[in-house]
């Protein structure tokens, strides 16, 4: 298991929406992406809607809380 601390990359977050879609448990999941079940829990946890998992809610959270897209482009 990984104990990295990073953030969830967009496309991660698009792999969890779709592996949850098919009914993968969220240690399943765990396993798959490499970041820890904490971390797969916490992010389908604050990101849950009426529906599931909202992994555009995520992305759009995130984004404003980075600082954006244009510190990749600086470096």
């Amino acid at each position: 298991m990984s104990n990295d601390c990073r953030q969830l990359a967009c496309g991660e977050r698009c792999q969890i929406k779709a592996l949850m879609s098919t009914g993968k448990l969220l240690s399943e999941i765990a396993k798959r992406l490499n970041p820890s079940l904490g971390t797969i829990s916490r992010e389908a946890a604050r990101n849950r809607g009426k529906h599931g998992y909202r992994h555009q809610q995520a992305v759009n959270r995130h984004v404003p809380r980075s600082g954006g897209f244009g510190r990749f482009l600086q470096e």
